[in-house]
């Protein structure tokens, strides 16, 4: 099992919107470079969890 850390998770976040212009669970989940659903929810408690404003914000 691989961790994620809060970082990375945002980042994967960021360029799966970059990549497909919008971010929803289900295509987070089928997106092959993300560490998938699962590993969001483990970190930031659910999905909705992780607000718009966090993971659009630059690090």
């Amino acid at each position: 099992m691989i961790l994620y850390s809060e970082k990375e998770i945002i980042q994967q976040m960021r360029d799966h919107y970059e990549k497909n212009g919008k971010i929803t669970m289900k295509s987070f989940s089928k997106d092959k470079d993300t560490c998938g659903i699962t590993a969001v929810k483990k970190c930031f408690g659910s999905w909705i969890g992780v607000s718009m404003k966090k993971w659009t914000q630059k690090s």
